[in-house]
């Protein structure tokens, strides 16, 4: 069982195999790990500010680093006065009085406080209120991790970083305000944060870590900057009230899981439909997108087997909007069964192999005019869609429209060079059906099961034009198939 995370590591490991819950083991650390203390002194020998509260005794006080006090109140309040770095600490510095710490107010002198340390309010049960000054630029690992009464903190706008589990498990902190300075979120920093509604990600963050945002159920919407370059794995899984995902980012890397157990999930933007999604235990990246997806939750998700593995995607996903790029990885919607609208931008020009494959659900959807490519089974069951192949396209796969049964004409253009074996089988509502010019060949069985289609133009007589010239055209029959009674008359040898 894993017993210890180091700091370093987690501050730079990619991937992960699973949730990672905040264990904590806060229980004292009064010596900091980061700095040496140039004078320890006994709790006596540290004087009191004249003007930090007349006339009343702190029932402690002690030294956070070299030019850094605390004193600690009988209200519950603690003043953090001074300058310079904060000590880091395996516990809260506060011992046993941690229990007793309801509010936090620090006091700059000279040229302020840089950092919030490690561990300084880890599990203080109390905790309402913090008040940080403005010249902190980064926020400690688990600084304040299960302060369960936590509701109002602010992020100075200085701070550039906010460290592993920094508010994990604050269950009571329902908003949160990122500064413009921020540019790194790292692993589980507000992991379990369940009372967490809203947060709007600078423009210039660069870096959301894997559990960033884990099990904070209480979001219903998030945007992820274009700037962000990576997101790793789990950084939004079990946020079981999230409605709408808008991913800008994740150029340099998309971690696997992103929205595991995102039951609520009903529409999800992304970049593009090119990206390689990395994967746990160093595993082949994907481009299929339901690597962003993970565990069964009965009643809420359905799987679809992909890569050895299942994945288990929401049934209320019914739209995805790619926003860039130019090409739809083969693969990449491949079993999305509950999605009903799909838009991709009309520069799209590569349609993959299966890339829609299995969207039985899918209704609205456009192709994109510049389309040049249309792969084998790319729409392959896609049941609901009405389609116009555009004028640019010069390949259609094998199996490209199998049993896309609500598709009732068909335009083949001229720049079509080839048509795969039974492109169009199985479109029984099919009617008319023209063909320009496929100088390259038509497949085999390409209408097979048409069973409606009653107008039908070829460029030849027979399967590619060099065959059709030399008069050695086989039987015009063999673009169709099976029997089905009741529907079409007489065989023909294949």
């Amino acid at each position: 069982m894993l017993k210890k995370i180091t700091a370093a590591a987690l501050s730079t490991a990619l991937c992960v195999t699973a949730s990672i819950p905040f264990t904590g083991n806060c229980a004292a650390g009064v010596q900091p790990t980061n700095i040496n203390l140039s004078a320890v002194r006994s709790a006596d020998d540290i004087p009191v500010p004249a003007d930090l509260r007349t006339g009343e005794t702190p029932v402690k006080k002690g030294e956070l680093g070299n030019n850094i006090l605390y004193f600690l109140y009988e209200d519950g309040t603690v003043y953090i006065k001074g300058y310079g770095e904060m000590g880091d600490f395996i516990g809260t510095p506060f011992e046993k009085s941690a229990k007793n710490i309801k509010k936090a107010v620090f006091i700059n002198d000279g040229d302020g406080i840089t950092n919030i340390g490690n561990s300084l309010f880890c599990n203080c049960p109390e905790l309402e209120e913090a008040e940080l000054p403005d010249t902190v630029a980064s926020i400690g690992v688990s600084s304040f991790s299960s302060c369960p009464k936590l509701k109002k903190v602010n992020i100075p706008k200085a701070v550039t970083s906010i460290g592993v589990w920094a508010f994990a498990d604050d269950t009571s902190l329902e908003a949160i305000e990122l500064p413009d300075s921020l540019k790194l979120i790292d692993r589980a920093a507000f992991q379990g944060c369940t009372a967490l509604k809203e947060v709007t990600f600078p423009e210039k963050l660069e870096t959301l870590r894997g559990l960033s945002f884990q099990n904070c159920t209480s979001l219903t919407e998030v945007t992820v900057p274009e700037n962000v370059t990576t997101i790793g794995p789990y950084a939004f899984g079990g946020c079981t009230s999230l409605k709408k995902a808008i991913v800008n980012g994740g150029s340099k890397q998309l971690g696997e899981k992103l929205f595991e157990k995102c039951t609520a999930l009903e529409e999800l933007t992304l970049p593009n439909a090119d990206t390689a999604i990395f994967r746990e235990n160093d595993a082949e990246p994907l481009k299929w997108l339901g690597t962003l997806f993970g565990s069964f939750v009965s009643g809420y998700t359905y799987g679809v087997g992909f890569a050895n593995t299942t994945y288990y995607i929401p049934n209320s996903l019914q739209k995805v909007t790619i926003t860039g790029g130019t090409k739809v990885a083969d693969e990449a919607f491949y079993g999305f069964s509950s999605l009903t609208e799909a838009v991709i931008p009309d520069d799209i020009e590569y349609l993959g192999v299966s890339s829609f494959s299995g969207c039985s659900a899918l209704e609205t959807f456009k192709m994109p005019s510049k389309a040049t490519f249309i792969g084998a089974n790319a729409f392959l069951n896609c049941k609901m869609i009405n389609v116009d192949i555009p004028v640019g396209v010069t390949e259609i796969g094998a199996n490209a429209f199998e049993n896309c049964s609500s598709i009732t004409e068909i335009n083949v253009p001229k720049a079509t060079n080839k048509i795969g074996d039974a492109a169009f089988s199985g479109c029984i509502s099919l009617k008319k059906a023209v063909i320009s010019t496929c100088k390259n060949g038509i497949g085999k069985r390409t209408f097979n099961k048409c069973m409606s289609l009653s107008d039908l133009t070829l460029p030849y007589t027979g399967f590619d034009a060099e065959s059709a010239s030399a008069k050695d055209s086989s039987c015009l029959c063999q673009l169709f198939g099976e029997y089905i009674s009741g529907y079409i008359y007489g065989r023909c040898s294949p």
